[in-house]
């Protein structure tokens, strides 16, 4: 008769990344993860929000290419954080609504900052997207940790109960 077993533990990352599992305690780790990643993402979106203006900036719009930017970086990002920064098993679906509610407020955030400082105070478009990003992404970490990532409490309960 076979006794169920436990299936094997998920492989850690290799190089630099494995730093981050290492250190300090878990939150102090997803911590970590969340600055790796959302660097990462902030400085692809940036070059991204770059190229689109530079290329097609005499006939598109500075806020379109912010739009183009938003899209293709939410996705990437809710990938990796899903993965790679909570590790937790959300719906794809529904963890990716919440994580889009999450980053439209973002995107406003980021929209507004951005119209100031180019408009109002004259600050060149790329330094000035690279601030308005750099400001909207600080600011999503705690709500995807206490919203969009969040344990439900089912989730919860059963690790409680199995400890």
């Amino acid at each position: 008769m076979m006794t169920p077993t436990a299936p094997p533990p998920a492989p850690r990352p290799a190089g630099p990344v494995r730093l981050l599992d290492r250190t300090g305690s878990e939150e102090t780790r997803r911590v970590a993860r969340y600055v790796a990643v959302g660097v990462w993402n902030t400085a692809f979106g940036i070059a991204l929000f770059a190229g689109l203006t530079t290329a097609f900036g005499s006939w598109m719009p500075y806020l379109v290419a912010l739009l183009i930017m938003h899209v293709v970086t939410v996705l990437v990002a809710f990938a990796l954080y899903r993965t790679f920064v909570f590790r937790v098993p959300v719906p794809i679906v529904a963890g990716f609504l919440r994580f889009e509610a999450v980053y439209l407020s973002s995107l406003a955030i980021n929209a507004v900052l951005l119209v100031v400082l180019v408009e109002e105070f004259g600050v060149p478009l790329i330094l000035a997207q690279a601030v308005a990003l750099l400001t909207a992404t600080a600011l999503t970490y705690v709500v995807n940790r206490r919203f969009t990532f969040a344990r439900h409490r089912a989730m919860r309960e059963e690790e409680a109960n199995s400890r």
